[in-house]
């Protein structure tokens, strides 16, 4: 009689990275002319930060260098988050908490009285927190004036966005505050929800800038290369999660898949930094791509992106994605 013994192998259960996010829609109606740059994420980006710090400063310093009081401060921890000694070299600088992205008005660069700008924030982190602090200086912001000519704005109306359902109304004016409880929260982690391998196509909506990715093809290993990077350092440096998973697999799944087109433009411009006293060169690509043989666990990151965008500079918009998926039975 022969005694056999079998062997089971357990594969752990991965725990995938979370985000959560708050998405507020901000509406200012100009109160005059307001002449602003083809690329007006930057110039909300800097309007909003002033107004943040002039709020949430105690010291009256020029500078956040060397202020004691900055780990516990809410403009130091949303704009100049601390990196983490304690970490390897790679997880050590956390990513800013915070997207703002132009929806729609001002697309000429100009605004009439009377005419609206509609604003997306999204708020991860510490700024998600925050939220009432956000709307304050967006109001003070609009007041102290945007673009060239300083034009003047008036915060009409913010509203707290849900996955599903009617958006919930934070702030109108002139009424102020309509709503003091913190607003719905959007979850974002890559759920698989196919079952076959799938056909995408990757429509870059903002300059996408990624590292080792040119204006000639899109590349499918470098994206998503950057998007587990990003959407990791979120879960770890916003969420306080450090997920335990397979990257290694994932970046597999990107070799294996094919582009079948690309077309993507190189798009450069200009911003100016108050803080550096002159204008900044930025570039990234435009367009989109189609990419066939997608994995279904490898579709469900490439889904986070739409959230949480990718590459650099996404606090000012960039890295916006849009995706169109077509499972293959």
């Amino acid at each position: 009689m022969t005694n056999t013994t079998t062997t089971t192998h357990t594969v752990a259960k991965e725990t995938l990275p979370c985000v959560n996010i708050a998405v507020l829609e901000l509406v200012w109606e100009a109160t005059q002319e307001v002449c602003l740059p083809e690329f007006v994420e930057s110039t909300f980006r800097g309007a909003l930060g002033r107004a943040l710090r002039a709020r949430a400063c105690v010291t009256g310093a020029d500078s956040c260098d060397a202020c004691p009081h900055i780990a516990g401060c809410g403009y130091g921890r949303v704009w100049e988050p601390q990196p983490d000694q304690n970490g390897s070299a790679r997880f050590q600088t956390p990513p800013r908490p915070y997207i703002i992205t132009r929806l729609d008005g001002a697309l000429d660069g100009r605004l009439g009285r009377g005419d609206r700008i509609r604003v997306q924030l999204k708020l991860m982190g510490a700024s998600k927190h925050l939220v009432h602090q956000w709307i304050l200086a967006a109001r003070d912001a609009g007041r102290l004036g945007l673009g060239r000519g300083r034009g003047v704005l008036e915060l009409s109306e913010v509203t707290a966005q849900r996955r599903v359902g009617a958006p919930r109304v934070l702030y109108l004016n002139p009424h102020g505050f309509l709503d003091p409880e913190p607003p719905p929260l959007w979850r974002v982690e890559p759920q698989v929800r196919h079952r076959h391998k799938c056909t995408v196509r990757v429509a870059l909506e903002s300059p996408t800038a990624l590292t080792g990715m040119t204006a000639e093809r899109f590349d499918p290993g470098t994206f998503t290369a950057r998007l587990l990077d990003r959407l990791e350092l979120l879960s770890i440096h916003h969420e306080h999660h450090r997920p335990v998973w397979d990257i290694q697999r994932r970046r597999a799944h990107s070799a294996q898949c094919r582009v079948i087109e690309s077309a993507l433009t190189r798009a450069r411009w200009q911003r100016v930094s108050q803080r550096q006293g002159r204008r900044v060169p930025m570039e990234g690509v435009v367009g989109h791509a189609v990419v066939v043989g997608v994995e279904p666990e490898l579709v469900a990151l490439w889904q986070t992106a739409t959230d949480i965008h990718v590459g650099k500079k996404t606090s000012f918009g960039c890295g916006r994605v849009r995706l169109e998926v077509q499972e293959n039975q």
